[in-house]
């Protein structure tokens, strides 16, 4: 068995089509129908394929800036896409050069974007600021920017994953590189979020999803026990997180990744601090140039004056 493989992979997955694309690719996304996938790429290109691989693919929109995130909406009538510059698009399908809004209001790269599966025309984002936003991306309209509770002594950190049950509303957030995980609800007006508690894991978590019976599937740096459970209705009704037992819900699977090499078998999440931008004053240089320029400029007129006073006492004495 090769290094990096996990056990009886071939019996699970089976390749289909390798095709090549233009640049990194941040985010995939498939059709109502499953007929197309949508790509989102660092150059900030959107592209559409046939899922079958038998056409080229169609460039969609562009963004002037990288593209972090991207989610279509459950009728498919908009795409959704995030970028470095702080702002989040909402665009027409499947004409994007229609462009529906612009939801902004984060002061820093927008990181997330996730469609809120029980209020379909709520909008959830995570950002570089370090806030939740919440927002009706149908108006374009901002309804909260909640930032990640943390306490005093914590560096404060944004969302890397946000991931939300289909059934309760529950949202689960985890930070870049923290080992610390967030949950929250919209509140029932449905123009807010409401933090309900946080609760710190054994290591930073790679990936968050919900099943259908409203467990949250918390993915670990763990050989032994890689995946952690936790009731989406239980830390709803108690406001605590209390984690399942894995065989009660697994029985006798052997869930152990003993001969899977984390190093090389999945991605580290992305590290994004990279992606800050660096605050450059570029008027220091021309402002102390100015400065010195006043000041000699200053002197010579005192040195004029000085000579212009001594000629007029000359003046006077004869």
């Amino acid at each position: 068995m090769s290094r990096g493989r996990p056990r009886d992979v071939d019996r699970f997955v089976s390749f289909c089509i390798c095709r090549s694309v233009p640049k990194r690719v941040t985010a995939i996304k498939f059709s109502l129908d499953e007929k197309h996938i949508y790509l989102s790429d660092k150059a900030g290109d959107v592209h559409k394929y046939v899922a079958d691989g038998s056409d080229e693919g169609e460039l969609l929109l562009g963004h002037v800036s990288m593209l972090l995130d991207m989610v279509l909406t459950p009728d498919d009538q908009f795409i959704v896409t995030a970028d470095r510059d702080e702002k989040i698009r909402v665009s027409c399908l499947p004409n994007a050069y229609n462009i529906a809004g612009y939801c902004l209001g984060h002061r820093d790269f927008v990181s997330q974007v996730k469609i809120h599966p029980k209020l379909h025309h709520l909008l959830l984002s995570g950002s570089g600021d370090g806030c939740i936003g919440l927002w009706n991306y149908n108006t374009a309209s901002c309804l909260d920017l909640l930032p990640l509770p943390h306490e005093k002594d914590e560096e404060a950190v944004f969302a890397s994953c946000i991931c939300c049950c289909s059934v309760t509303g529950l949202i689960a957030v985890v930070g870049v590189l923290s080992d610390l995980l967030w949950f929250f609800r919209v509140a029932e007006d449905e123009r807010h979020l409401e933090f309900i508690t946080r609760t710190r894991l054994a290591a930073p978590p790679l990936h968050l999803a919900f099943t259908a019976d409203q467990m949250l599937l918390i993915l670990v740096r763990s050989n032994r026990n890689p995946l952690l459970l936790v009731s989406a209705s239980d830390v709803l009704k108690t406001n605590k997180v209390q984690f399942t037992n894995n065989q009660a819900y697994f029985g006798d699977t052997d869930l152990s990744l003993q001969d899977w090499d984390f190093n090389e078998g999945i991605d580290l999440p992305i590290d994004y601090t990279t992606l800050k931008k660096s605050a450059y004053d570029n008027t220091v240089d021309y402002r102390e140039r100015k400065r010195r320029r006043l000041e000699g400029r200053d002197k010579d007129e005192h040195e004029i004056s000085t000579v212009r006073k001594k000629d007029q006492n000359r003046e006077d004495t004869l």
